[in-house]
C-alpha cells in the first residue's frame, strides 16, 4: 500500500539518519560510536514493525485509511517496539539509549544518552529547520555541542 510504504521510508530514513547523527556524535565525543549506532537504528523499530502488522491486516481484507495509520502508530509503537526489544532480550543498556531517542527521563543522563537524543532531534528536523533550538537545549549543552558543529554533522553524507 503506498500509505504505508511511504510511512515505512520515513521511519526507515529517521533510524539511519538518528544512526549516522548519533555515530559522528559518539566519534567526536570519544564513546563507543557502535553503540550509539546500533540505538539509532532500532530507534523506530516498534513503528516499522506495527507497518508491517498493518500490511499482513490490510493483506487479509482489512482497510486502512491515514487517520487510521496515524491513530495505530501513536497508540502502539512505543510500547510494541519496547516488547520487541525485551523479547529479543536487548541488553538493558541497549534499551535505555533507545529510549533516550525519544526522552531522556530524570536523573543523571550518560553521554551516550545525551548523543542518542540529540541525534534523534537531528534525524527529525525538517530540511529547512534551524538547528538553533536543538543547540539550546540541555542535550546539546551538556555535550558541549554547538549550531556549526551541528550544521556540519547535518551536511555531512550519510554512509550506506
Amino acid at each position: 500500500d503506498p500509505l504505508l510504504l511511504e510511512r515505512a521510508e520515513v521511519c526507515w530514513n529517521r533510524s539511519a539518519h538518528t544512526a549516522e547523527f548519533a555515530r559522528s556524535i559518539a566519534r567526536q565525543q570519544q564513546l563507543d560510536e557502535w553503540f550509539c549506532h546500533c540505538a539509532g537504528l532500532l530507534h523506530c523499530l516498534g513503528d516499522l514493525a506495527l507497518l508491517r502488522v498493518l500490511q499482513e491486516w490490510q493483506l487479509a481484507g482489512g482497510e486502512l485509511d491515514e487517520v487510521r495509520i496515524t491513530q495505530v502508530l501513536r497508540t502502539f509503537s512505543a510500547p510494541y517496539g519496547s516488547e520487541l526489544r525485551r523479547r529479543w532480550r536487548l541488553p538493558l543498556e541497549l534499551r535505555e539509549l533507545i529510549a533516550a531517542a525519544y526522552q531522556l527521563g530524570g536523573g543523571v543522563y550518560s553521554r551516550e544518552k545525551l548523543i542518542v537524543n540529540v541525534a534523534a532531534q537531528m534525524a527529525s528536523l525538517g530540511a529547512d529547520e534551524d538547528v538553533t533550538q536543538i543547540a539550546q537545549g540541555k542535550p546539546a549543552r551538556l555535550l558541549k555541542i554547538g549550531v556549526s558543529q551541528l550544521n556540519w554533522w547535518r551536511g555531512a553524507p550519510m554512509i550506506r
